[in-house]
């Protein structure tokens, strides 16, 4: 498997992966996003693993040459499509004949929006570089539609996200009832212009009848956007930026929370949305976050058209509505779904 890095959501569903007896071997590319740290904190690994920014250029090279020439590897399961060393895997099945499997968070809801003729080119290279008899492991529904519209591919197997591991280590969460009058809205992830979270702040700051002066609304996270975006919100009390918290320590924040606001303009799924429903919030995501169409239903969330902050504002007053947290745990064991989808393509050759 190629993976970008370590994350505390699919280390445990490799780890189990790997104890439900797959011969697996794990190349990341590296240790971490060095980029833009998520504090994430320490991983432990139980599964076999390289780092591909730990080998020396020998090292590396026979890497793509076992990938390249099929000699260790039965199947390569590829998390992405892009770098070279997920490119070559890819290719190399082209020409070798082995088995490939991709999996990406890729949505066709922000497909669907780009420019006609970046679409065109994207859809013909990605139509170039993967072969037909490539399967795709979806994750939902505008993922499903993405490797079927824009890729080619008709052999797709839905093996949605599950967050085995809630953010803190939290193994049972009980219900419980919000308080009308002191509602807590949440938006955690990076602060980019693409987040969106601007809206989430002009729309909140529109609820200013006296009904609303005990609401409050956390923002944890750290990005370029975080001075501009604590301008914006200055002068409003029930605002507070916490900056980046650990994984390890997010549960309390999410539990002391009522409503998860995802305003993204482009969000491939949002993992953020299985996590606060895990917790038994209220989530309002825009209509382009992926997983908008899978997770989020009437007695979930609310989803609202993408940059309309009335629509936003609107739907923060309306979760009053709903006050009762009821904790809705992934139930799916992705781990399993992976191993009975590569024992039956590996039995099929």
């Amino acid at each position: 498997m190629i993976l970008d890095c370590p994350t505390p959501q699919r280390n445990p569903t490799l780890d189990r992966l790997a104890e439900l007896g797959c011969s697996l071997h794990v190349l990341y590319l590296s240790e971490g996003p060095k980029d833009s740290p998520r504090g994430w904190g320490h991983a432990v690994l139980k599964h076999n693993r390289t780092f591909w920014d730990s080998l020396n250029r020998l090292q590396r090279l026979r890497t793509i040459f076992a990938i390249i020439l099929a000699q260790e590897y039965g199947t390569v399961v590829c998390f992405g499509y892009r770098g070279w060393p997920r490119v070559l895997a890819i290719f190399a099945s082209r020409l070798n004949g082995s088995k490939v499997v991709l999996r990406s968070d890729t949505n066709y809801l922000t497909i669907s929006r780009q420019p006609y003729l970046k679409r065109l080119l994207k859809r013909a290279y990605l139509r170039m570089l993967i072969p037909r008899k490539a399967l795709a492991w979806s994750i939902g529904t505008q993922n499903e539609l993405f490797w079927r519209r824009e890729v080619g591919l008709r052999n797709t197997s839905l093996i949605p996200y599950e967050v085995p591991v809630l953010p803190g280590g939290v193994d049972e969460i009980i219900r419980r009832q919000s308080d009308a009058s002191q509602m807590h809205f949440l938006y955690v992830g990076r602060l980019e212009a693409y987040k969106c979270v601007d809206d989430a702040i002009e729309a909140f700051g529109r609820l200013n009848d006296p009904k609303y002066l005990q609401w409050r609304f956390t923002i944890v996270g750290d990005g370029p956007e975080r001075t501009r975006l604590e301008l914006l919100a200055k002068g409003d009390a029930r605002f507070t930026f916490t900056g980046s918290i650990h994984y390890d320590k997010l549960g309390t924040v999410f539990a002391k929370a009522d409503v998860l606001t995802l305003p993204s303009e482009q969000e491939a799924w949002g993992l953020v949305v299985n996590e606060a429903l895990g917790f038994g919030l209220y989530v309002i995501t825009s209509d382009v976050v992926g997983s908008s169409c899978d997770l989020i239903s009437e007695s979930t969330g609310e989803v609202y058209p993408n940059k309309d902050v009335s629509k936003l504002s609107q739907a923060m007053a309306s979760s009053v509505m709903h006050l009762n947290r009821v904790p809705r745990n992934s139930r799916t064991d992705t781990a399993m779904l992976m191993s009975n989808s590569l024992q039956e393509l590996n039995h099929d050759s």
